[in-house]
């Protein structure tokens, strides 16, 4: 740009005496209103207009605990208009306690079935395989060992006691295919209504059941952000319809998607992004591939796993969802003050060229406008900073 704008000033040095009689030499002359005119031209505050307020706006992200991915997360961030949720460990604590094991068709004590279930569950990274093992812990019951585990993605864990009998534990459709008529009577008997995991020993059922307690910013997280960045709010989770509607309720979600395994969850959140930009925010391994899929994936520092905060585009550090809102709003300010540094400097520019050229601007006055305008514009782009 600054080349072409030299180019087009010589251009004007040697046509404009010829075209209108000027001199060459003096204020009135052809040289003096050609510099007039490169000063005047000179792009820097055009240059400057949109990356000073990105990196402001990533700085001030940075002093609340929020980590960007980029300065263009904040363009897609402005264009969204839904958020989904998962639910353990992102709108509750992910802090489960078993509070409640359930013998539903069997004679294996409870306190077996709870250490084969710990000993399955020692390989694991999950909010319900942490809540069994201090489970056992607190009633000084060691895991079994079971030689052969073997993890299925977004279903459970399997594995061989000792004794040599199968041992599975995970989702309720990860276990129902292998029960027996019997098992599978007595499951159907007492399905559980609230957050639990099926452990399944031989033929011999167990059903252990979870505690989860909401953040206390859920609430008015979720509040704000349907009041002031005027976003649809859905939740996306693997857990049962019972555990998830009570959630759902306690905080006014009314797009609610339940028992989605993760190939289930990439597929809504695909389906979301198309109905407008998606947020998707969330915390174990399971979300990663929906994290990645969004327009804008936003996961926690703290309880996140590896895989999520790595597929994501925005770490919550400090794992608190309140910032949210408040992220939404500051690159959607920020897309406008990118806006506002183009009007004015482009502005700037525009005003001050064909009045040099015409003789109406001094030297002196042109350098001020131009350095004045690029001031302006950085001096409005750290506002960002706040």
């Amino acid at each position: 740009i600054n080349v072409f704008f030299f180019l087009l000033s010589l251009l004007f040095t040697f046509t404009l005496p010829y075209l209108f009689g000027l001199p060459f030499l003096g204020e009135e002359g052809a040289i003096y209103r050609a510099l007039t005119f490169l000063i005047a031209a000179s792009p820097c505050a055009l240059i400057i207009a949109t990356p000073t307020a990105y990196l402001s706006a990533i700085s001030a992200c940075a002093r609340r605990g929020i980590l960007l991915k980029g300065g263009t997360i904040l363009d897609a961030l402005a264009s969204c208009t839904l958020t989904a949720f998962d639910k353990t460990g992102t709108l509750t604590t992910g802090s489960l306690s078993c509070h409640h094991i359930e013998r539903m068709h069997g004679t294996t004590s409870i306190e077996e079935a709870l250490a084969i279930a710990a000993g399955l569950e020692q390989g694991a990274v999950h909010p319900m395989a942490e809540a069994v093992l201090r489970e056992a812990n607190e009633q000084k019951i060691t895991p079994a060992p079971i030689p052969d585990f073997n993890a299925v993605a977004g279903y459970g864990l399997e594995g061989t006691t000792s004794s040599g009998a199968r041992a599975l534990i995970g989702h309720p459709d990860f276990i129902l295919p292998h029960l027996s008529q019997e098992a599978r009577a007595a499951y159907e008997k007492n399905r559980p209504d609230s957050l639990s995991s099926v452990l399944l020993i031989g033929e011999e059922l167990f059903c252990f059941h979870y505690k989860d307690e909401l953040r206390e910013e859920s609430l008015p997280s979720l509040e704000a952000l349907r009041k002031e960045s005027k976003l649809t709010i859905a939740l996306l989770t693997g857990d049962h319809s019972a555990a998830t509607h009570q959630v759902a309720e306690t905080l006014g979600i009314e797009k609610i998607f339940f028992d989605l395994r993760p190939e289930d969850k990439l597929d809504k959140v695909a389906e979301l992004s198309k109905q407008g930009g998606l947020i998707m925010v969330g915390d174990g391994v399971n979300d990663a591939p929906a994290l990645a899929r969004a327009t804008v994936g936003i996961s926690m520092g703290k309880i996140g796993s590896a895989t999520a905060v790595d597929a994501s585009d925005v770490v919550f550090l400090r794992d608190d969802l309140s910032h949210l809102n408040w992220l939404v709003l500051k690159a959607r300010t920020t897309m406008r003050v990118v806006k506002e540094n183009l009007i004015l400097a482009l502005a700037v520019i525009l005003l001050a060229t064909t009045p040099a050229l015409l003789g109406w601007v001094p030297l002196w006055l042109a350098v001020i406008l131009h350095e004045g305008g690029t001031v302006l514009v950085g001096l409005n782009s750290l506002r960002l900073l706040r």
